[in-house]
C-alpha cells in the first residue's frame, strides 16, 4: 500500500509539474515588456481621456460665460426698453397735463375777466340805483317835512340811530 501511495505522489507531483510548465509558457508568452506595453498604452488612453474632458470643462466654462454675457446685454437692454418707455410715457403725462392746465389757466382768466366785469356792472348799476333812491328821497324829504339830521344823512353827513316809533335823532 505504500508503494501505491508513493505512486499517487509522484503521479500528483508530475501533473504539478506539467501544470507548473504550462503556467511557465503562458507567463513567458506576456513577458514584462508587454505587460508593460500594454499599461503605458492604458496610462496613454487614461491621459488622452483626461485631457479631452479637461477641454470639454473648458469649452464647457466659455461657453456659459458667453451666454451669461449675453443674457447680461440681453437684460440691460431689456431694462434700457423699459426705462426709456416709462420716460416716454412721463413726457406725454406732463405734456397731457401741461395742455389741461394751460386750458384751465385760460379758462380761469376769462371767468375771472367775465366775473369782474359783470360785478363792475353790477357796481355801476348799485350806483345809479343808490343816486337814483337818494335823489328821489331828496326830493320827497327835501322839503318842510324832513328833520336837519335827516337832510345831513343824505348828503352824507352823521349816522343815525332810530328811537321809539321811527323818530328820528341826532347820534
Amino acid at each position: 500500500m505504500t508503494t501505491a501511495v508513493a505512486f499517487i505522489i509522484l503521479a500528483l507531483v508530475v501533473i504539478a509539474l506539467a501544470l507548473l510548465v504550462l503556467l511557465y509558457q503562458k507567463v513567458s508568452r506576456y513577458s514584462p515588456a508587454a505587460l508593460e506595453s500594454r499599461l503605458e498604452s492604458f496610462e496613454k488612453a487614461q491621459e488622452r481621456t483626461e485631457r479631452v474632458v479637461k477641454e470639454e470643462i473648458a469649452l464647457n466654462r466659455g461657453e456659459l460665460g458667453k451666454a451669461a454675457s449675453e443674457q447680461r446685454q440681453e437684460l440691460s437692454a431689456a431694462f434700457k426698453t423699459l426705462g426709456d418707455s416709462v420716460g416716454q410715457r412721463i413726457n406725454d403725462v406732463a405734456s397731457l397735463q401741461k395742455t389741461q392746465l394751460e386750458t384751465f389757466a385760460a379758462e380761469l382768466s376769462k371767468f375771472t375777466a367775465e366775473s369782474g366785469a359783470r360785478l363792475d356792472t353790477a357796481r355801476a348799476e348799485s350806483a345809479t340805483g343808490g343816486k337814483q333812491l337818494r335823489e328821489e328821497v331828496v326830493a320827497t324829504c327835501g322839503g318842510p317835512g324832513c328833520s336837519d339830521s335827516f337832510r345831513r344823512f343824505l348828503s352824507g353827513g352823521s349816522v343815525f340811530r332810530f328811537r321809539l316809533p321811527g323818530v328820528l335823532a341826532d347820534g
